[in-house]
């Protein structure tokens, strides 16, 4: 987690949640916060429900304390497309967790900055365009605010759009996984088809199609 290895921490995190008594390191609602910190910015939409919005052991913690709701309820915005509750949950995210904690504190600025691009990811990909200011009303923001974000993910394939600043449109431009799918298969034919002439050179080299 203090690498930004998110992905890691939250399989294993979530794994150790069902039988976690090493209370000594950590408590119980650390581990259970830390899991839904790296589960949010790690996994895809439907492990979020299932591995942590429907998991007994959150659910159990949150019926107790209201210590994880901050991270919890941006889940669930983000799961349930409640964008308009997005940023004031990563806000409250940001402020009561993130900044609070010595393993996270150094990746607050990432950490925000991977999540807005997860939630502008998730809306595009209902989409072929979208115009910046629809968008802009469905998080709460203002529309300068979501283009200048744009200007940071674009370049760097964070996000796979172009912006049509004078008409105010977002275009979306999805890889061809079809295109990509075809080319792959063309090159797996190719390499099997020169295995296939290699051993065909070296069964007639041993003679062996004579016998």
């Amino acid at each position: 987690m203090s690498t930004r290895k998110f992905k890691e921490a939250s399989k294993l995190l979530i794994d150790s949640l069902a039988t976690f008594t090493s209370t000594e390191i950590a408590t119980y609602e650390d581990v259970a916060q830390y899991a839904l910190i790296c589960g949010a910015i790690s996994l895809d939409r439907s492990d979020l429900k299932k591995k942590l919005i429907e998991s007994p052991e959150i659910l159990s913690i949150n019926s107790n304390t209201n210590e994880l709701l901050p991270i919890f309820n941006l889940i669930k915005s983000l799961y349930f497309s409640e964008y308009n509750k997005f940023f004031p949950y990563l806000l409250e995210t940001h402020d009561l967790i993130l900044t609070r904690n010595k393993y996270l504190s150094p990746h607050t600025h990432y950490y925000l900055r991977e999540m807005r691009s997860k939630a502008y990811s998730q809306l595009l990909e209902s989409y072929k365009s979208l115009s910046l200011k629809s968008m802009a009303d469905q998080f709460g923001i203002s529309i300068e605010f979501l283009d200048d974000d744009f200007c940071k993910f674009i370049p760097t394939k964070k996000l796979n759009c172009v912006i049509d600043r004078v008409n105010g449109i977002v275009e979306t431009n999805r890889p061809d996984n079809k295109n990509s799918q075809y080319h792959l298969l063309i090159k797996n034919g190719d390499a099997l088809l020169t295995k296939l002439q290699k051993y065909g050179a070296a069964v007639k080299l041993s003679g062996a199609e004579n016998v």
